[in-house]
């Protein structure tokens, strides 16, 4: 075997970047924000992050859409002039999804970007074949595409995992105390330059690839028709048993069924692709068989389909996740419709199609964003309108499904009240009472007290609404640094925490226990949180409490003498406010809260503490 020398590396590196100049100039881009944000100390709803993950997300789409456009001008044999347009184009379009994209804020957008990523995967399997070439080169181009993505990954993993043992004994044999961070800088050094270099180098540059079938991978069609085939087929006789189980007992069929149906359409659909130039081939009969009577089984398949889908969303309405699958499945009609009448067999008809189906649900009126969102607003119109007690909860989990992914403004149609007006006076109240507080913060406040606002306009009932609906908190305290406590004596100490949904002891391996004993001497302790939200201790059938709605409360009205602390939002308290000591049989018991926070006149929406027994 004769290893390539470093002036034939440099010789590939070379050629690759002046083919591909703008691919490997956002995959450094790309490279450099992931390093920098794993390197970073500060939460990603920080600006500074915010905006490398934006960076990071229009680099990642670059890479695709740069790729597409690459390969498309290449195809056409375009001279190098109308080849630098074709850039300006590819990078003013990618500049404009740069701007247009903003998932840490919007998580319609981190829909759009996942819609947009299978879309540009897509384009690129297609882009030099537009108008243009056989069938059989376009196999031929796509079956080089995977290969090299498969011998890339094999690379990357061999070699990262090569220089991570490396660190790691760098890091044991020389005590270099190499962060643990730095094995995933690592891996996103090779995952994502080595491997898209590696990959770049191996995309074909004479697209007219010869198209026979001579060539045909052995070991891919062993991987086809033992594998890949047989699957389907058992996933094949699953799917027909139920269909035959639904019509004997006359009953709708389960939600969950249509994933079956879509894994039974995935591997078929690529078992085809793979096999298609031998499809036809006289020694493969058994794939032949599964050729021809794939898309005919599938028609009773897609009638189960299509039935598990009308109940979901007649049921509960359409979500995001709901609309792909209906957006799937009018895809598989289609497919399915037109292998069965097509003499031609155009397997191109596939990853086109998809690419169309995947980018109109991005944006416009059609989009999962606004199918979903207007799906939810008439069916919550329909619930307000027969409100019912069983009906407030579906209500409630509703409006939180609607606020989470579409933001407070889309309740406008069922609310009377200016929200815009609501959201402005929170966030001036919120200003007004706690000070220097970050955006953040402010902003979770602010949506959190608006749907309140908007729950009680409405007349939903609180408890309805299952953990839904946050009651406004009126002060975050937390035990000053500086408060000190003497431990000497004391001879066990048991963590607390509790917020409106759990309450727990934390024992001695951490395992979250409702209660825990202690055995101190001859003395047995229980320890517990109460449904009053108390800590309390029992002893001998005696016990004692500390009461946390008390010390709220007398935090609260005393909150405008404390200071906030680094955080921005929370309010140092000294000791003598936090820590208490009670007796118990004769034995000191000390409970010192770490945070509290809450409203006044009611049970503190979470605490952290320590119960201290001497």
């Amino acid at each position: 075997m004769k290893f390539p020398s470093l002036q034939s590396l440099w010789s590939g590196l070379k050629n690759v970047s002046q083919r591909f100049p703008l691919e490997i100039l956002v995959t450094v881009i790309a490279v450099i924000c992931a390093i920098k944000l794993v390197n970073s100390q500060t939460p990603q709803y920080f600006s500074s992050n915010k905006v490398l993950i934006r960076i990071l997300i229009a680099s990642h789409l670059g890479l695709l859409v740069f790729l597409s456009f690459t390969l498309f001008s290449e195809s056409r044999s375009i001279l190098q002039k109308q080849k630098y347009a074709v850039r300006i184009i590819a990078l003013g379009l990618v500049v404009f999804i740069g701007f247009m994209l903003n998932p840490n804020d919007n998580k319609q957008d981190l829909l759009r970007y996942i819609f947009l990523t299978f879309s540009f995967h897509l384009l690129v399997s297609f882009a030099p074949f537009i108008g243009r070439g056989s069938l059989d080169g376009f196999w031929e181009f796509n079956k080089a595409l995977f290969l090299r993505f498969l011998t890339s990954a094999l690379y990357s993993a061999a070699l990262f995992a090569g220089l991570a043992i490396a660190l790691a004994s760098i890091n044991g044999l020389f005590n270099a105390h190499i962060p643990s961070e730095r094995y995933f800088q690592l891996w996103i050094l090779i995952a994502g330059l080595f491997n898209t270099i590696f990959f770049l180098a191996g995309i074909p540059s004479d697209l007219k690839i010869p198209e026979n079938a001579d060539n045909y991978p052995k070991g891919l069609k062993i991987f086809t028709q033992y594998v890949l085939i047989p699957l389907a087929t058992v996933y094949l006789a699953i799917l027909l048993a139920y269909e035959i189980k639904i019509l004997i007992n006359w009953e709708l069929p389960k939600g969950y069924v249509s994933m079956l149906i879509m894994g039974y359409a995935v591997f078929g659909i690529l078992s085809l692709l793979l096999v298609y130039p031998i499809r036809n081939n006289e020694d493969n009969r058994w794939i032949k068989v599964f050729s021809k009577s794939f898309y005919l089984l599938m028609i009773p398949l897609l009638v189960l389909l299509l039935f598990a889908v009308w109940k979901r969303a007649s049921e509960y309405g359409i979500t995001e996740s709901r609309y792909v699958l209906i957006l799937l499945s009018i895809w598989l009609i289609g497919i399915t419709l037109y292998f069965l009448v097509s003499k031609k067999d155009n397997i191109k008809v596939i990853p086109i199609s998809l690419f169309f189906l995947s980018v109109m649900a991005v944006y416009g009126p059609q989009s999962a964003g606004a199918v979903s969102e207007y799906s939810q607003i008439s069916r919550l119109r329909f619930m307000l309108a027969h409100k019912s007690k069983e009906k407030e909860s579906q209500i409630a989990s509703t409006i939180d499904y609607l606020v989470n992914q579409h933001g407070l403004e889309s309740l406008q149609p069922v609310v009377k009240e200016d929200i815009n007006k609501i959201k402005s006076y929170y966030l001036i109240k919120i200003k007004k009472d706690t000070l220097n507080r970050s955006a953040y913060y402010e902003n979770y406040d602010v949506i959190n007290n608006t749907k309140d606002s908007i729950l009680r306009s409405l007349k939903v009932d609180r408890s309805a609404t299952d953990g839904v609906y946050t009651p406004e908190v009126e002060g975050f305290f937390e035990l000053s640094q500086d408060a000190i406590i003497d431990v000497s004596g004391y001879k066990r100490a048991v963590q607390f925490e509790a917020n409106e949904m759990t309450a727990r002891i934390k024992g001695y391996n951490d395992n979250d226990i409702k209660s825990i004993e202690c055995q101190i001497g001859n003395k047995t302790y229980e320890i517990f949180i109460d449904s009053l939200h108390r800590v309390s201790i029992t002893n001998e059938s005696k016990t004692i409490s500390f009461d946390t709605k008390v010390v709220l409360n007398t935090l609260l009205s005393k909150k405008t003498q404390f200071k906030q602390n680094s955080s921005g939002y929370r309010l140092d308290v000294p000791g003598s406010l936090m820590v208490f000591n009670k007796t118990l049989n004769g034995t000191l018991v000390t409970c010192r809260f770490n945070k509290i926070n809450g409203t006044k006149n009611m049970y503190p929406s979470d605490f952290t503490g320590i119960i201290l027994i001497k």
